[in-house]
């Protein structure tokens, strides 16, 4: 007898690749931006990207393919497809420090893989980044400018340094009064940076930084402030002289009086304001038989007159030159001259005075002077020997009186005074 035949079973073998191939052709980091091959995300889910060359099999059955996307060879969750293109997004978690490599490949239902395609490799950075400024400079001379002080600069730069280097699409942005700058992007070296602002506006400034990049910007720095003042003081001033008692010393001509009187008169009162303080800068300068040029500071009293007028006893003699010991005094006469400015905090500084300027000379001997020249010698006549003042330095002699064998003191010669008996310390000479 014939058997009954069983029912066939059709079995479809497969086992030719897929021929398309994917590509990795991008990491996108939602804070950075483009990730460079090989560069780091501190994304900790970035898009990852990348092509096919031909269209997948959609037909259902053993020829059917899908896209595999891998990182570090696990599986992720599906990608979208928009042929040639693909994306999906890196469900996470990352590590710090490490590196994570994405491929791709076409897998049909049969299990067969497409060959290798492009990859791409990110290393997750963690580290949350800082910027802080370190301090300014005046470009037009290079003078550092002090956190809270005060400058004249029309043009200057900030400086500082990074807690650790960008990443590809990070960038420092500086900020005045809380403003951002437009550009504002700081030129970075490494952990180095700097900035031109230049045109920065008249009055207090605070300038801070931060790190920005396409997502919200980081922190702000701690602020670095200071006030900006390009603006001259406008007074105009002038020089007048006198003698201890008070008889006016006109300009280029000459005084025996050690202890002048200098008058500043300003044509408006000093601005004592907060952030504006004015003051008056005093340069005496000395030629002749003394020289040197001295930024004085001496104490200042109110004049009595009307407009805004400061004065000083000044000692320019005594107090800038050795009183020589013996013979012609060649140190005198010396030319005193002053010119004086007003200057505010940030180093502005009004038109200077036309130089005021006069000769110091010998002192006249009174009878005390020569006393002190010597002492218990008399103030004398010098008609005897051809002398003719009474008013010069007529206390050295070989005598204690008046009578003969006077000797007068030789023409040019110097009698000094003792500083213990005279203050300050005078000297005199009988003239040539």
């Amino acid at each position: 007898l014939n058997g009954v035949s069983s029912a066939g079973v059709a079995v479809f073998v497969e086992n030719i690749a897929p021929p398309e191939v994917a590509n990795v052709t991008g990491i996108f980091d939602d804070f950075v931006g483009a990730v460079p091959a090989g560069g780091s995300t501190t994304d900790s889910t970035p898009q990852i990207s990348g092509t096919l060359t031909a269209q997948l099999n959609a037909i259902v059955g053993a020829s059917t393919e899908t896209l595999q996307v891998l990182r570090n060879g696990v599986v992720l969750p599906a990608a979208t497809i928009n042929y040639p293109n693909w994306s999906l997004t890196d469900p996470g978690p990352m590590t710090a420090g490490t590196t994570y490599t994405y491929s791709a490949r076409v897998v049909d239902a049969a299990g067969n893989q497409s060959a290798a395609g492009a990859i791409r490799a990110a290393t997750y950075d963690a580290t949350t980044r800082t910027a802080l400024i370190s301090g300014a400079v005046n470009l037009s001379n290079n003078a550092a400018i002090a956190q809270a002080g005060f400058t004249s600069a029309t043009s200057l730069r900030l400086n500082g340094s990074l807690s650790a280097l960008l990443l590809g699409g990070q960038t420092v942005r500086v900020l005045r009064n809380g403003a951002a700058l437009a550009p504002g992007i700081a030129t970075v070296t490494g952990q180095q940076w700097t900035f031109d602002d230049t045109s920065p506006p008249n009055g207090a400034l605070s300038y801070t930084v931060r790190i920005e990049s396409l997502a919200p910007p980081g922190t702000q720095s701690l602020p670095y402030a200071f006030t900006i003042d390009s603006v001259a003081p406008s007074q105009t001033i002038s020089v007048a002289v006198t003698t201890s008692a008070g008889a006016t010393i006109a300009n280029n001509s000459s005084t025996d009086d050690p202890l002048p009187i200098v008058k500043v008169t300003l044509s408006s009162a000093l601005n004592s304001s907060a952030g504006t303080t004015e003051s008056l800068v005093i340069t005496r300068v000395l030629s002749g038989g003394a020289t040197g040029s001295t930024v004085i500071t001496p104490t200042l009293t109110s004049c009595t007159v009307t407009l805004p007028c400061l004065q000083f006893t000044d000692s320019p003699s005594v107090a800038t030159f050795t009183q020589p010991a013996s013979g012609v005094n060649s140190a005198l006469p010396i030319t005193v001259q002053y010119s004086v400015v007003v200057r505010d905090q940030a180093l502005n500084s009004s038109a200077a005075t036309g130089a005021f300027a006069f000769k110091f000379d010998y002192l006249p001997c009174l009878q005390s002077r020569a006393d002190a020249a010597r002492p218990g010698h008399t103030l004398i006549s010098y008609a005897a020997a051809g002398g003719t003042s009474t008013t010069n330095c007529q206390g050295c002699h070989s005598s204690n009186g008046p009578g003969s064998g006077i000797v007068p003191t030789p023409a040019g010669t110097l009698v000094p005074v003792p500083a213990s008996l005279v203050t300050p310390r005078y000297w005199c000479r009988r003239p040539s």
